[in-house]
């Protein structure tokens, strides 16, 4: 057992041994540690004092440690941004250029026919005589001529 004095941690180390194993193998180790110890601190102190000294003044990264970080930033530029960027200004240019008669898509899903619009509303045929109103930014794709009246045929057959 430990007896109320100040203990190394080679002291500690061997009581737990001693307590964990009951074995005169490991005893006789930790014996033969316990009398290396002075011996042990000078060779220890030794190489940490020429650790300390080999190590470098601490210094400033310079545009070398920068590179990688801006590297990824701009992978990230050209992966995601860039293309998002493109498709909202294709988006833009197709809803100011619709007219009367254009047949769309919403985001919905739903297709229709536009009849009317102002400024930030569309009018759609949907089906014959079937109107509903819908913002412009909700449209989505411009279809050929000819698929409205195609699907509404289609649906009139059925």
């Amino acid at each position: 057992m430990l007896r109320w004095r100040q203990h190394s941690i080679y002291d500690v180390i061997g009581q737990i041994f001693l307590t964990k194993r009951k074995s005169r193998v490991v005893y006789g180790i930790m014996a033969n540690f316990f009398i290396l110890e002075p011996q042990l601190r000078t060779i220890m102190s030794f190489f940490i004092a020429d650790a300390v000294a080999a190590a470098a003044p601490a210094s400033q990264p310079g545009i070398e440690g920068m590179l990688f970080p801006l590297g990824i930033l701009v992978f990230f530029y050209f992966l995601f941004l860039r293309p998002q960027s493109k498709r909202a200004k294709e988006k833009k240019e197709m809803i100011a250029a619709m007219s009367k008669g254009v047949e769309v898509v919403t985001s919905g899903g739903i297709l229709g026919k536009v009849v009317d619009m102002d400024d930030n509303f569309l009018k759609l045929e949907v089906c014959d005589n079937t109107y509903i109103q819908v913002q412009r930014q909700s449209v989505e794709s411009l279809m050929p001529k000819g698929t409205y009246k195609a699907i509404t045929k289609k649906i009139a057959k059925d």
